[in-house]
């Protein structure tokens, strides 16, 4: 097996590059860990403006399927690039399905966006002071 062996340089690269993945996912973990990074409302989007301070934010399913779908595509792509000792090709449909996901988030934040704001309370009637002559 030579140095300059194409499969030896893939296998080289994914080693270092599994390392580098496996040395930031620590970092991550280790700041989460210390509450350096709140986890708290991750799937939760944020509170509408002029919301009440101590008012819980809502869970989005939206957020949580592009989370999902991110993860499992990104994870399989690793893992039979790593499989092949070479880069595969994505296939389009899977693209398509993580377009989609990203589309009905963003859409849902337009919508969510188009609300109008809630009207302010009405102010109570002033008296009238009677008509003169």
């Amino acid at each position: 097996m030579s140095i300059f062996d194409p499969q030896f340089i893939s296998r080289l690269v994914a080693i270092v590059v599994s390392i580098i993945i496996l040395a930031l996912a620590a970092a991550v973990i280790r700041a989460i860990w210390k509450n350096d990074i709140n986890l708290n409302h991750l799937l939760s989007e944020s509170p509408q403006a002029g919301a009440a301070p101590d008012e819980v934010p809502k869970a989005s399913l939206s957020r949580f399927q592009m989370l999902v779908f991110t993860f499992v595509v990104a994870g399989l792509y690793l893992v039979l690039s790593l499989e092949t000792g070479t880069l595969i090709e994505i296939p389009d449909g899977t693209l398509a399905l993580i377009g989609i996901s990203s589309g009905t988030y963003v859409l849902g934040k337009v919508i969510s966006g188009q609300k109008p704001p809630p009207a302010p309370p009405a102010a109570p009637a002033q008296p009238q002071p009677p008509a003169g002559p």
